[in-house]
């Protein structure tokens, strides 16, 4: 069972709505072996307009940040997240993310911000809530992570390849 903390998941929507309509993409962060989302890193977003070009940019020339970034608060990258306008198997995730081992997010912004969707891929497959996954119940789900705290080491380190 993968948990998400409540205050990962308002990071990413607060990242999507921000760039809406464009795609915004990031890291998710937790630890791996306790299945925890508890933070998220924001990296990029798309310039253009329904075009494919230049959906994911920066995720994996970052990566190296990332890790370095979680490090600090005893965190890995768990995995990516991405907003987009509409699910669809046709939707270009990268191979790299793919065959990473590694959860995806997919945040649909759909009309506002109570009516926008998520889904995670994980192990393969897509999982269901109550399933595959869970949202915690308060904002955070581990007290010593910070998502401020996390978003200004992110900011302060800097770019590595």
């Amino acid at each position: 069972m993968l948990i998400v903390s409540r205050e990962a998941l308002v990071k990413i929507g607060k990242h999507a709505w921000n760039v809406y309509p464009l795609e915004a993409f990031g890291y998710l962060l937790g630890r791996e072996a306790a299945r925890q989302v508890l933070a998220s890193l924001p990296c990029s977003k798309t310039s253009r307009w329904y075009e494919y070009d230049d959906r994911w940019l920066g995720i994996e020339e970052h990566l190296s940040k990332a890790c370095a970034t979680g490090k600090e608060f005893g965190l890995d990258v768990a995995g990516f997240y991405a907003s987009t306008l509409e699910y669809s198997t046709d939707y270009p995730i990268p191979s790299f993310i793919m065959n990473s081992g590694r959860s995806v997010m997919l945040y649909t912004t759909i009309c506002c911000h109570s009516c926008s969707q998520y889904r995670l891929w994980d192990n393969g497959r897509w999982l269901i809530r109550r399933e595959g996954f869970v949202v915690c119940g308060g904002k955070r789900l581990d007290g010593s992570v910070n998502q401020k705290r996390i978003l200004k080491a992110w900011r302060r380190n800097p770019w590595t390849g």
